[in-house]
């Protein structure tokens, strides 16, 4: 026997346009996605067919090889004009620069510490035991 309450029809009327209004989003964003990568796909194509019928692709390479270092003679000005070297200490190379974090107050990291949750156990960590008992062992399953 189906409902036949208005309320109820116009309640899930409502919750229907709104899902089919979410999803028409959502199928818009992907195809503007799938147009940017449709024209990637025919530049890529177009340079692989003129490589593959032997055409000099010297001047271009030359193109970008210069593009490529004018951006990072830019990014190095850039830089030490910021008075950043651009130089990582950990690892030795050209990496983006990181900002500092701003300390929290110490009621803001308590709450932070309450919130999280403890990840379940797996074999080889180190607070993993052969003589745990079955109730404490949680391997993940797949």
């Amino acid at each position: 026997m189906p409902l036949e309450n208005r309320m109820v029809s116009r309640s899930i009327a409502s919750a229907q346009h709104q899902v089919e209004a979410r999803n028409f989003e959502i199928r818009k964003n992907v195809l503007k996605y799938d147009d940017v990568v449709t024209g990637q796909r025919e530049t890529i194509y177009a340079e692989r067919r003129k490589v593959l019928e032997g055409e000099d692709m010297g001047p271009q390479m030359r193109a970008f090889m210069e593009s490529l270092v004018t951006g990072l003679v830019d990014e190095g000005d850039r830089r030490q004009a910021r008075g950043t070297s651009g130089i990582c200490p950990p690892c030795g190379s050209t990496c983006a620069p990181t900002t500092r974090r701003r300390s929290r107050s110490k009621r803001s990291r308590e709450g932070a510490r309450r919130r999280r949750v403890p990840r379940a156990r797996r074999p080889g960590d180190q607070s993993w035991s052969a003589t745990s008992t079955p109730s404490t062992r949680t391997p993940r399953t797949a």
